[in-house]
């Protein structure tokens, strides 16, 4: 194992309730696993607000040229 793995496993051998390094590789898994779904969560958040906010932009930029968007252009009525 590499020593930066090494360190982990000791590092999450000392928390209560962790006794073996496969209990100890549980956790860490456990916990990469967290902390890679917060970042796509906060990686989706920054998306979403930089959409909103290009969103706004472009829909302000249309009102001054008296082109507001309504959110629907494209999209066509079906019989």
């Amino acid at each position: 194992m590499s020593d930066k793995i090494e360190q982990k496993i000791r590092r999450a051998k000392k928390k209560p309730g962790v006794e073996t390094v496969s209990e100890a590789q549980s956790l860490l898994d456990r916990e990469e696993a967290g902390g890679r779904r917060l970042r796509k969560q906060v990686l989706q958040e920054f998306c979403f607000q930089e959409i909103r906010c290009w969103a706004h932009t472009n829909n302000q930029l249309g009102q001054s040229r008296g082109e507001a968007s309504t959110g629907t252009e494209g999209i066509k009525a079906s019989d």
